[in-house]
Formats: structure tokens, sequence, C-alpha cells
């Protein structure tokens, strides 16, 4: 497999390569006596070239109580520029040049061009002061229908002094190649619904308002986005990249605590990285365009996201970056289009489902799509923003004219929906062209624009929408007044309406529309708690749809808030499981586990594999082991000298433990999730993975003490862990898991045992029998936030892999010791066993590349080795337990090959 450095390589050298295919259409040094002979005006007091530099350079001069304006311009060659994307740049000086009223003022390096649809000025913003040589130049599209082009030079309501040299023009990119036909076949969505409708967020979004928008309006998709402070500009502008991303990683915690209030209302995710590293010059353009250290950490972030929400049913999309705008992109580093590309293809890698969204630069503007090229990476879906014309819609924004009314003249065009159809153009032939995806990310008219304007506008452009077949999102929900629909038309009142708006009026008319995730819940069925759930997962199943179990079990008249269990609830593919704020106990009569994936159990031995089975629970979810359980631990091992339970003793009745007593238990599942449940009083592993890949356990809070009080007396509760990845695991992310367990809080265990599938002499319900060629190895799992301890004097994270079973790739980072007073683990983490019953120690190379990092332990070892290890690193450690060292290698250290060990210590 080519690697990711290879890739990027050869990324970077067909953005060179692109680069080097750039056409020189205009170049001005002003050295020839000549040299302003074609431009007007062509010479006047305040405009002259003068020696200056290494030759000579255009002055302009603006002084003070004259004119604040002064320039020049000259006509550009229309048939090599029309339809063309273009990079104009110019070394400028400047001197006293004051500072502009608006943005658009101040020093002018500037392309103007008319065309039937009206005039465009692009250029650098902000351009003033005292300054010495500076390159200053942007990148702008020019219309394929344009009438006319000039470069403009000079100073625009501002005084001072500016000198020009080196104007240069050049074509970068030409209209996109098209197809000879347009494509066919089925278009990648990303999601099963008709049709996404809904708005952008705030960022501060509360559950209370996803309840208005998704349960009273009826929106089924929100455009999340991960802004910080404010847009364009904002505090990630500083490149502190140690600041952004503790800033990135609490606006992601937010984001966790309500996908499932998302989930529970049917609303689909889109997650907008609408701050990218670096923030944005002071020309707006982003600053991941112009230094490297930015792109490594964009593309590192994303490759975090998407292993953080792979799997997750809420999240529809990944929108890379919202409104990209390039600049001058830095030598050796990507442009966006390969940008895109390369990150794209990182996310793929580890999220093969959910759609990866790209705006096309500059900021992203549907015209924008008439130059760029459709990505070769699946499951792309394409995204432009509308806002035109901007006169209207942002009218009174940034200082702007007010009282402009739609339909109606605006800025010398007539609009109408059919100009407004003609502006969105390039999206709808994109679409055609490509067979692509179009989803609106954002669109909107300020509140106060005359009469109801705004609605008028909104009603034409959401009509287009609906005819192609988009996706949508309102800008924006609850975010600032000005865009909101539940204010008013009067700019001085902030307050929201008492009545609905005719916006709001609008966009609920079409939200109501909306079909959501189908939801079924088991109050909907009859027959025991077990039998009603275990229907609603396969109704759910069969519409491709999801399960919600709520707080209340409502079987006719009655009510109850615990939901019973007298069997295992069997968990189908494709399915999602919610655990609304509901507790799940099981029963004295069940003699199997809460939950098992439905491809195994007793005599099973053909186990079918399964695909995407999601468990997720909201508020409190718990599940509650029985108050007399029936056995615990192994096949050899019972509660005391009995079990309990209804059918305790009864003859025929296994009396002993297997893998029915496990918790929760998945066999060759891809693509699962478990997460945000409280498991209480588990009987023997709370959760067990049999053979599973490419999933997630995620906030997870264990509370099983190794003991529990049966008819008043005190029983060990025997193998209590709270998670095993056991044969064949890998793949696999383990995330902030608190508590307390009577054994291992986490382990991976490869132990093959020779068992054969369905058995119920076995704690292994595929059977404990080596596939052998690797296939029952356990690798690429990763620990992050693992804060507990064991009650019973185990380990907090146990690492086991014996009798060929080999276990490499593993990382664990953030491992803090909670045990209270009193209780002292035997290691914080340990690594391999010696004992014979194991097989010993393993050869060195089975257990191979572990990483370990930020270890807290006040246990008895830090780290206990006591097997093989091979080409790991060990950094950070913290030990404040009994034994003379932070690492104790109980093997020896011929048993160690390679192996780091850095900042380990002992503190009291």
């Amino acid at each position: 497999m080519t690697s990711f450095f290879t890739r990027m390589a050869l990324a970077i050298v067909l953005f060179l390569a692109r680069l080097a295919g750039a056409t020189s259409l205009f170049e001005e040094g002003f050295d020839s006596p000549d040299a302003l002979s074609k431009w007007q005006p062509a010479q006047s007091a305040h405009i002259r070239i003068e020696g200056t530099r290494d030759s000579q350079a255009l002055r302009v001069e603006a002084p003070a109580g004259v004119t604040n304006h002064a320039g020049t311009r000259i006509t550009l060659p229309l048939d090599a520029l029309r339809g063309t994307r273009v990079r104009v740049e110019a070394m400028v000086k400047a001197e006293g040049v004051t500072e502009p009223p608006k943005p658009w003022n101040g020093i002018k390096v500037m392309l103007h061009s008319q065309s039937p649809d009206g005039e465009k000025w692009e250029q650098q913003n902000n351009v003033h002061g005292s300054f010495d040589w500076k390159r200053v130049g942007f990148t702008a599209r020019v219309p394929t229908e344009a009438t006319a082009a000039w470069l403009v030079l000079g100073l625009e309501a501002v005084n001072g002094v500016a000198w020009f040299d080196d104007v240069k023009v050049t074509v970068t990119a030409r209209a996109r190649t098209r197809p000879a036909q347009p494509a066919t076949g089925a278009v990648f969505k990303g999601h099963d619904l008709p049709r996404l409708r809904g708005a952008m967020i705030s960022p501060k979004v509360t559950a209370d308002d996803l309840q208005v928008l998704g349960g009273e309006w009826g929106a089924n998709h929100v455009r999340w986005q991960l802004l910080w402070g404010g847009f364009p500009h904002s505090p990630a502008d500083k490149g502190d990249l140690a600041a952004y991303d503790a800033w990135l990683e609490s606006a992601l915690k937010h984001l966790d605590e309500l996908l499932p209030v998302c989930e529970r209302l049917g609303i689909k995710v889109v997650i907008d990285l609408h701050t990218p590293p670096g923030g944005r010059n002071d020309a707006k353009e982003c600053r991941l365009f112009h230094e490297k250290r930015f792109q490594d950490s964009f593309i590192a972030w994303w490759e975090k996201m998407a292993a953080r929400y792979r799997g997750n049913k809420a999240v529809w999309g990944y929108d890379l970056v919202n409104e990209p705008v390039e600049g001058f992109v830095g030598d050796g580093l990507m442009d966006w289009h390969t940008l895109a590309d390369a990150t794209a293809r990182r996310v793929r890698a580890i999220d093969s489902e959910h759609a990866i969204i790209i705006e096309p630069a500059p900021w992203g503007g549907p015209s924008a799509l008439e130059d760029f090229e459709p990505l070769e990476v699946p499951g792309i879906v394409y995204s432009v923003h509308m806002y035109e014309p901007g006169q209207f819609t942002h009218q009174g924004v940034y200082d702007r004219e007010t009282g402009v009314t739609y339909p109606g003249d605006i800025a010398g065009s007539h609009w109408d929906k059919e100009r407004l159809r003609r502006a969105l153009r390039p999206a709808i032939e994109f679409q055609r062209d490509y067979g692509a995806h179009i989803y609106i990310g954002e669109f909107s008219a300020i509140r106060w624009a005359p009469g109801d304007s705004a609605e008028r506008y909104l009603r034409d452009v959401i009509d287009i929408f609906e005819e192609q077949g988009w996706d949508w999102a309102y800008h924006a929900f609850r975010e600032w007044h000005g865009w909101s629909v539940e204010h008013g038309g009067d700019k001085a009142n902030t307050a929201r309406s008492s009545e609905p708006t005719t916006r709001e009026k609008l966009l609920r008319e079409y939200f109501a529309k909306n079909r959501k995730p189908v939801a079924v819940t088991p109050n909907e069925f009859e027959g025991s708690d077990t039998e009603r759930i275990n229907r609603a997962i396969e109704a759910a199943a069969a519409s491709g749809g999801r399960v919600v179990i709520p707080r209340v079990n409502v079987r006719g008249a009655e009510r109850s808030e615990v939901w019973l269990l007298d069997s295992a609830i069997l968990l189908r593919g494709n399915v999602t499981v919610v655990l609304d704020d509901c507790r799940i106990k099981l029963s004295d009569r069940c003699r199997d586990n809460f939950m098992r994936s439905a491809n195994c159990g007793a005599g099973i031995t053909g186990i079918q594999p399964l695909r995407n089975i999601h468990l997720r629970g909201t508020g409190r979810a718990v599940l509650e082991g029985a108050d007399r359980p029936r056995a615990t631990g192994d096949g050899a091992k019972t509660l005391g000298k009995q079990t309990y339970g209804t059918d305790a003793g009864v003859a025929g009745e296994s009396q002993s433990g297997d893998w029915r007593n496990l918790g929760i238990l998945l066999a060759y599942v891809d693509g699962f999730s478990i997460e945000n449940i409280a498991m209480r009083d588990s009987h023997c592993w709370a959760i067990s993975l049999e053979r599973c890949s490419n999933g997630v356990l995620r906030n997870l809070d264990f509370a099983s003490g190794g003991t529990k009080t049966i008819d008043g007396v005190s029983r060990a509760i025997l193998n209590q862990d709270g998670i095993d990845l056991r044969l064949g695991c890998h793949d696999i992310a383990i995330e902030n898991i608190t508590g307390f367990t009577g054994d291992d809080l986490v382990a991976l265990t490869g132990i093959a045992s020779g068992r054969a599938p369905g058995a119920l002499d076995s704690t292994m319900v595929s059977g404990s029998i080596d596939r052998g060629g690797g296939l029952d190895d356990i690798h690429h799992v990763t620990m992050r936030g693992i804060n507990g301890y064991c009650s019973g004097g185990h380990h907090i994270v146990r690492l086991l892999n014996t009798l060929g079973i080999k276990m490499h790739d593993i990382l664990i980072d953030g491992l803090e010791d909670k045990s209270p007073a009193g209780v002292s683990d035997r290691a914080a983490l340990k690594i391999g066993d010696k004992n014979p019953r194991w097989g010993g120690i393993t050869p060195l190379g089975d257990t191979s590349r572990i990483t370990v990092r930020n270890i807290t332990s006040r246990a008895q070892h830090a780290i206990l080795v006591a097997g093989s290890l091979t080409d790991s690193t060990i950094d950070n450690v913290v030990h404040r337990g009994a034994a003379p060292e932070p690492v104790t290698v109980e093997s020896g250290p011929e048993n160690l090959r390679n192996v780091t060990i850095t900042n380990a210590r002992k503190e009291p």
C-alpha cells in the first residue's frame, strides 16, 4: 500500500505541475520610456514613473487636502481572460497611506470586469500604512461572458504615496473540462432520506434549541459549525496551534454531548470546520495555504475527527473547511484542490461511510465550481453557499447600503427567480456533468430587507434547491439576530418576535415535508420487555432505521421506569439502538446477556458477520445486573457454593458461568459503537468483543465492586472486567472510560484455548480456536482517557496475548489511577504474563509496537512488564506506588528489544 507520505509528495508534485502550466497573460515592470502609454490616465500630477528599487516603478500619490483618489488602469485582453481563474500580483511599497474607511478602499491592485450579470471588483483588501516592498495580490475568476476587463493600480479614499512594480496577471486555471456525456447511475448522497432540510446552528446551541428546531419545527439536518470566536477573523489568526487544539477539543466535546440529542430527534449533522488551523490573514485568506504547519494540523485533525465519528449515525458528513480562500499559496504547499484531495483520502481510509463535503475556492460560491475539477475520491458531496446578489442579502451588513428590494434592479442587473437560477447554473451543470450531489451549506437574506423581500428571496432560492433535489441548510438558527427568522424586520429590535415571521413560516413549511430516520420504540409492541425490544429491533432492521428505548416502559395502562430482561436483546446489523435515559435490568430468571449480536448463540458454529451495530445512551442510560444473579465468571465458577435466580438448582440447568453471563457481547461485527452508558453490577465481563473491527467504545462508566450482597450475604462476583477485546479484534478506539470493576477495567486478551463456537463451556461464543494467518491477532487499538480502578486488586489495563496470538500497534494515551485509599491494584498497566497457565512469556516480536504515554498510578506497579515487548515506547509515567521503579520488567531484560522508556518517575 502506498504510504501517506508518498501520496502527499505526489499531490504536491501534481500541484506544482499545474503551477508550471500557468500562462502569463500580462506583465509590466515600468522600465520602458512609454510604459504608461496604454494606461488611463497615462500621466498626471499624481501619477508618474520614477526611479526606485532596481530600476523604475509607478508612483501614485493622493496628497492630503487635494484628493483622496488617484490611480490608473489598463485594458486586458478579453479573449484570453474569459472563463479563467487568474492570479493578479504586484510588488508594492507604501508611505503614510491612511487607514481606509472601508476594507475595500486603500491601496488598489484590482481586477475590474463587466458582464451581463453585472460588474465585479476583486482585490486584496485592507492594504495601507507604511511598508517596504512586498507582494500584494489575489486570485479571481473572470466570467465566461465578460464584456470588458481592466487592471487598476492606485489609491482610493485614502491619502499617501504608493509605488507599484513587477505587475503580473497569470492564468492559473481554465473552465473545467466538461465530460462528453453527462454522468449516469446512482448519485452518492451519504444518506437514504428524500431530502435534508435544516439550518446552520450557533456554536453555543443547547439541547433546548435542538428540540425547537428538530422537534417542534421538524428540521432533519443541522450544519454544526466549529467556530472559534467569530468569522472571518478569530483567535486562530494568531497561529497558536496549542491554543487551537485546546479550543477544537472543547468544541468537539460540546458536539459529543449533543449528538445523542440530534440522534433522538432524527437530525443528521454535518460537522463544519468553520475555523481552520491558522485562521485568516488581514485579506481574509486562509493561512492554511501559507504555512506548512497549518496544513499538517488540518490533515491531522480530520484524521482524528474521522476516527472519532466513524460509525456515528447522527453524523451525515464532514465539511472539510468553510469557504476556503487561498490567496498566494506558499512555496511547497498544496492549493485547495490538492489539499482537499489529500485530506479526503485520509478521511476515507478511516471512515468509509460518512459523506465528505467539499466547497470550492474562493468562498464556496456557485461560480467557483466552473473551474473546479471533481475529486477522484469516493463519497464526495459538493457544497456551495448562496448569497447572490450580496447587495441584497447583506444590505446593512459591513456598512452596505440598505433599502434594496427583491425582486428588482440590484447592482445594475434585474434580479428575479430566473436570475437566481442563472447564478446557480454552475452548480446545476456540475451536478449534471458528474453525477454529483449538491448541498447548499448556507443561504440567507438579512431580516431587515424592505417589506417581505427576504421571504420572497428565500422562497425563490428554496424552490430552485427543491427543483434540483439538493439538501440545504438555512443560515442561521439562533446565531446572530440579523439572520434569524425568529426576529422581525426592525433592525433596532433585537428581541424575538412574539408571532412567527413570514420567514419562519416559510422554513417550517418546508421542514414539514421532511422525513426523518425511522425510529421504532418497544412501546409499540406486545409481549415481555425482551420480546418487545427485540420486535422493535426487527422492525427497524427491515426499514433501515433505529430503535429508541425510552425511559418510561408503557404496557397498556401500566407505567414503569425499568425494562426487565429475561433473555438477551439481539442486536442486528444496520440498526442503531438508542437508550434514551432508560434503565435496563436483568431479571432473576435471566440466564443470558444484556445484549449480544444476533448472529451468535448456543450451538451456532458458522457465525455470519454483521455490519453497523450501534448502541448509544442519552441522558442517564443504565444497564444493571440482576439482584440474584445466576452465575459468574467462566465455565467452572459459581457464586460461592451455589447459584441464584429462579432456576438455581433446577435439573438440566447449567449452574456455572459461560458466555451467557457476559453483559454486552458482539462477535464478528464490523463497524460498531457503544457509547454513553453506565453499567452496574455486571455478572462477569461487562462488555466482550470477539473478532470485531472498526468500532468505538466511548463514554462508558462502570460500577462493579467484585462482590454483591445476596439475601444478606456478601458473595464474590468473579471475572468482573469492564471491557474485554478478545481474539481477532482490530481497529478499535476506546475513549473516556471511568469507574471501577472487580477485575481488569480494560483488557485485551488473545487467548486461544481450543473451544468450539456456540459451546456453553466457554466465555467465547465464537470459539477460541486460532484461525491462523494472523486473523486472530489483536491490533490497531487506541485507548485514551482511561480514568478508574480495579476494586479487586488486579489491573486497570491489561494486555495479554498467548499461544501464538500476536498483539501489535496498540496506543495507550492517558491512564489515570483513581483508586481510593485502601485499594491497591497490582498494576495500572500490565503487559504479558509469565504464568504457564497462559503459555508463559511470549516470543520476542509477538507483542510489539506498543505506545504508552501519560500514565499516573498509585498501584503497586505503574507498568508491569511480565512478558516480551518489542519495538515499543513508554513516556511520561508518574508512579506513587510501592515498586522502586515506575516500570517493572518482571520477565527480565532479555525479553525486551528496542523498547524506549523516557520521563518515567516516582513522586510522593
